[in-house]
């Protein structure tokens, strides 16, 4: 997807006083009564601004009011207002909400709408009321070019590390061949535009995608992207593998667009991410890959420094042999090797200068069956979500632990409620919680053998997993599902001061609990 970003990686980090957990502790979770209004509309965003309550943003396309808004305490969890609304048509054309935004504590919800006699997409913000309520005019925050879009969402928002400034990079050229030009907005929390500029890039669009970006306190803006070499599009399949990358500063103070290039030489950036580290400083890590293997061969980190540009940190490491013998490949096929299946997910930035990068196994199985029956043949796709590899390195990319948490699910749907898993960290502690096999409950984070499948929402156990800085690693059960204790979904979650409020779902009933981390 052009102009593709990572949602997960902009969740923010828990904010925890220290605190132990041992795997005989008895996990403290409280639980809210079952929600059984609005049946029907799906749960879209869980989102807020504080530790006292939280907001559910949820859909149902059918209805004549499509939207619903749930307000609900963090601490009981018991609803506090919700309310079912649409939005006014704008100029004929009806908006469509595509996102939350939380900035400077207040929220809003982005919308769109098109204009297709001008092709222009308009991007509104409605600001989210207290009550809840939505307010009734919204703010226009910008105009785009439909013909430099892919889709309408082909936009993105990036906040400063306050939460006081944001920014929006809309693309412009309509023609493939001439140079990316991208309308960089600076706006603050009360949507006040700040500065507006368009810049120009060396490149051609139908080869340039942003991969990601971020605005500092100043309201510099970065972004990093991608430029695909045409000679090797047929690689392009294989992540990042065929394109080199740049790293773009525009400051408003000079005036000037400013790029550094990553160029690997014999080696390819394989999965990489752009933030403020704990130094304030940008940083730029993730995985490379050698143009040989396409597969992920070990790390990379770039900090520089954000007034100057000097470059600070930076350093490759590929895996020692140990832990590349466990990742075989199948067939001698070492493009199909198990470190090729790996997607990068979630980087945090450590309090001693160092990173984690945490990713997860997931691939796909297809098979065809046939049907005596019938006489036809129906094919089978299998998604299977697996375990999760936690890297650490420090700041000159030195792997300090490579982790396995084991983890084996699979589903015929793409997405499903009970697949896949939540991560967040603090200073010295990184967290997992995902759903297992109820089988596996009392087996080890390092057990080697004896795991099972994970296949469908019945008899599950929904897990902690905590790894501590110097990679030990608590694994504990934190319930196991039930007609009163419905199925972890790890889709949705919310961080407070004290804790994490998770979401569990039966049929069409959700249901949160509260997994408290500290008094």
């Amino acid at each position: 997807m052009k102009h593709q970003f990572y949602a997960k990686s902009i969740l923010l980090l828990l904010l925890l006083v220290p605190f132990s957990l041992a795997s005989q502790d008895k996990p403290n979770l409280i639980w809210g009564k079952p929600i059984e209004s609005l049946k029907g509309y799906e749960i879209n965003q869980v989102f807020g601004a504080d530790d006292d309550v939280f907001y559910v943003f949820r859909q149902n396309k059918r209805k004549k009011y499509p939207y619903a808004l749930q307000k609900i305490s963090t601490d009981s969890l018991t609803v506090l207002g919700e309310r079912i609304f649409s939005l006014s048509e704008l100029k004929g054309n009806e908006p469509k909400i595509i996102q939350t935004l939380n900035i400077g504590r207040k929220l809003y919800f982005i919308a769109t709408t098109t204009e297709s006699a001008i092709d222009s997409v308009n991007i509104y913000a409605y600001e989210i009321l207290d009550k809840p309520n939505i307010e009734a005019t919204p703010t226009l925050l910008a105009r785009v070019n439909r013909k430099a879009l892919n889709t309408e969402r082909d936009f993105t928002i990036f906040k400063d590390d306050g939460n006081e400034l944001f920014t929006l990079i809309l693309p412009q050229e309509t023609e493939p061949q001439k140079n990316e030009k991208f309308e960089l907005l600076l706006f603050n929390s009360l949507l006040e535009m700040v500065n507006s500029k368009i810049i120009e890039l060396p490149y051609p669009s139908n080869v340039l995608e942003y991969t990601d970006a971020l605005v500092d306190s100043s309201g510099a803006i970065y972004v990093l992207a991608s430029i695909i070499n045409p000679s090797l599009s047929a690689l392009n399949k294989d992540r990042n593998i065929g394109r080199n990358f740049s790293l773009f500063k525009y400051g408003w103070e000079t005036e000037t667009l400013v790029e550094k290039s990553l160029s690997l030489g014999s080696k390819w950036l394989y999965d990489v991410r752009l933030f403020l580290n704990k130094n304030n400083n940008i940083q730029v890590a993730g995985y490379y890959s050698n143009m040989v293997d396409l597969i992920m061969a070990g790390t990379f980190s770039l900090e520089l420094d954000k007034t100057t540009g000097k470059i600070l940190n930076q350093g490759l490491n590929p895996f020692d042999r140990e832990f590349r013998t466990k990742f075989r490949p199948k067939g001698g096929n070492i493009s199909e090797t198990e470190l090729g299946m790996f997607n990068l997910d979630y980087v945090f930035p450590a309090a001693d200068g160092g990173t984690q990068f945490i990713s997860e196994k997931n691939y796909t199985e297809t098979s065809t069956v046939f049907n005596p029956g019938t006489g036809t043949y129906s094919i089978i796709t299998v998604y299977n979500y697996d375990e999760i590899l936690l890297t650490t390195i420090n700041e000159s990319s030195k792997i300090k632990y490579n982790i396995m948490i084991p983890k084996f699910q699979s589903s015929t749907s793409l997405y499903d409620s009970y697949t896949s898993y939540i991560a967040f960290s603090e200073s010295d502690k990184t967290f997992f919680i995902y759903n297992d096999n109820d089988r596996n409950r009392d087996l080890g984070v390092d057990a080697s053998s004896g795991y099972r499948q994970l296949t469908s929402a019945a008899s599950t156990v929904a897990v902690l997993v905590v790894v501590h800085k110097n990679g030990e690693t608590v694994k504990i059960p934190l319930y196991t599902s039930s007609k009163e204790k419905p199925v972890l979904n790890t889709n949705f979650f919310y961080q407070t001061r004290d804790g994490v409020v998770l979401l569990t779902n039966s049929g069409y009933d959700s249901q949160f609990v509260k997994l408290k981390l500290r008094e």
